[in-house]
């Protein structure tokens, strides 16, 4: 039954009685009929913004100050958000219906959609608050390499696919903090030379079981029981506002690898990737290859096939020469992935960088603000943007709330987060949390560094931490390192090179 509300303080005069879109003010959703139509936070606002202006032509200028206020962004980035808009509203910008571009000077809302205030939303048929899925770790029942594998495959490719849900918030860790609408999604897998079975269950909080689900398919179909189960979980609780239709879902999926052989490709390269060993990244790098050699197009293969260059360059594992070489690898890479799958937070994270490689400043700034948008629900997409908010934006005050709002989500940080939080901490000159941060974090060039910076930052002395340095990466030379991290931003670079040289990080001192 289509929903039929009255416009509020002026809205939609000219609006179309029976229109099928309705913009939810108070809860800041978008419906068409009773389907909830996903929006990022910053196209919400824009739509919003636009709506309130109907018939009136509203400035580049005027959507800058609007939307993002002190933060500098390009006109580039508007662009991408009125594109998802239009995408959302299957509106034609060279016939519109709802979203007139005025070319040079900006855009005109025409009419058409409803909205809907605090006043008009209906309790019974859009929930209120966030819905919050902890993925417990699935468990390997076979007790083999590959089974353990899959296990970890499976558990992250949920967590990447259910984040793209509007208002899903979803969690690595168990929640700091439950909620009426706190799920809990877990399951295990069994491996034999052919075949895989897949056992899945999702209860409340409070291990009350909603539902449970058994497949048992042929290995090379286990990629589609991921999708089966995306669309399932979506179609149980949704996001904030409920259910999703399946065209939704199916606008907002990612596009699965060919074949099941470029997918454990990819994951084994992923997993010797995050170990930071020499012999283990070489590995990696080639089963990286192999993975985006069978399937060219599929994005998170590209990601991990840049960060394996990049780790080998960064590291000093190979000659000057093919460093450099290495370093375009990935770089390239990373934009291919972004292009390939633009609603991948972490991908546009990744063009981030590049652009502030390449000295793009703006362009840098809009893939980072696209990133944090994309993936404001989920708390470590968060983490990891904290890190170049504050390296390429610099501005660290914010990395830092960033940092600690996603981190309040949690129940406990990770090796991994505590290594955000040093890093992030040292940025903010917060020395004596770095410190702290730096006893949990995994024993990676970086920990080693930003310890050492964090020593020479609280005056204490730094040559153990610097020895250590020298044992992982001999020559050592924190000027390209300013590239390879990136950091960008000018202060920031600078109080790095400061802390270097107090800590006796130099070149020179380091071959």
């Amino acid at each position: 039954m289509q929903l039929r509300i009255r416009a509020e303080h002026g809205y939609g005069l000219n609006e179309v009685e029976n229109s099928d879109f309705i913009l939810d003010v108070a809860d800041e959703r978008l419906w068409r009929g009773n389907d909830s139509v996903p929006l990022t936070n910053k196209a919400f606002q824009l739509l919003k913004l636009l709506i309130e202006k109907q018939n009136v032509l509203v400035t580049k200028d005027e959507v800058l100050e609007t939307i993002w206020g002190d933060v500098f962004v390009s006109e580039g980035l508007v662009r991408e958000y009125v594109h998802d808009i239009r995408v959302a509203l299957e509106d034609n910008p060279t016939a519109p219906r709802f979203i007139e571009t005025v070319p040079r000077r900006g855009y005109r809302y025409l009419g058409g959609i409803r909205l809907m205030n605090a006043e008009t939303s209906s309790s019974d048929t859009y929930s209120a608050g966030r819905p919050l899925v902890f993925i417990r770790p699935f468990d390997d029942l076979t007790q083999t390499d590959r089974g353990a594998l899959v296990a970890r495959g499976i558990t992250d490719d949920l967590m990447t696919d259910l984040a793209r849900l509007p208002d899903l918030v979803v969690l690595s860790v168990p929640p700091k903090n439950e909620t009426p609408r706190s799920y809990v999604l877990h399951g295990s897998i069994q491996l034999s030379e052919e075949k895989v079975r897949v056992n899945v269950r999702l209860a409340n909080a409070d291990e009350t079981p909603i539902w449970s689900e058994r497949y048992d398919r042929e290995l090379g179909d286990f990629l589609e029981i991921q999708s089966d189960l995306t669309g399932r979980i979506a179609s149980t609780i949704g996001g904030a506002g409920g259910p999703l239709s399946l065209a939704e879902r199916r606008r907002l999926n990612r596009r699965l690898p060919v074949n099941f052989k470029a997918w454990e490709l990819y994951r084994l390269a992923f997993d010797l990737e995050i170990v930071f060993r020499r012999n283990w990244t070489r590995k990696a790098l080639g089963l990286a290859e192999e993975a985006v050699r069978i399937d060219p197009d599929f994005a998170r293969g590209w990601l991990v096939y840049g960060w394996v260059h990049w780790q080998i360059a960064l590291e000093g594992w190979c000659d000057r020469e093919t460093q450099a070489l290495y370093r375009k690898i990935s770089l390239d890479a990373y934009d291919r992935a972004a292009s390939l799958d633009p609603l991948d937070p972490v991908a546009q994270m990744e063009l981030a960088a590049v652009h502030a490689v390449r000295g793009e400043e703006l362009n840098a700034r809009a893939a980072l603000e696209r990133a944090l948008d994309l993936g404001c629900r989920q708390a470590d997409v968060q983490i990891s943007c904290a890190n170049y908010v504050a390296s390429i934006l610099g501005e660290t005050t914010r990395a830092g709330q960033i940092l600690d709002q996603a981190l309040g989500l949690l129940g406990h940080t990770t090796k991994m987060h505590s290594l955000s939080i040093l890093r992030v901490s040292v940025f903010n000159r917060d020395f004596e949390r770095a410190l702290d941060a730096a006893k949990s974090a995994p024993d990676f060039l970086q920990t080693r560094l930003f310890t050492a910076l964090a020593l020479a930052g609280a005056g204490q002395d730094a040559k153990a931490a610097v020895s250590a340095i020298r044992e992982r990466v001999p020559g050592f030379d924190p000027a390209p390192y300013l590239q390879d991290h990136p950091i960008s931003n000018k202060v920031v670079a600078d109080q790095f090179l400061e802390l270097c040289r107090q800590a006796g990080i130099q070149k020179s001192e380091m071959s």
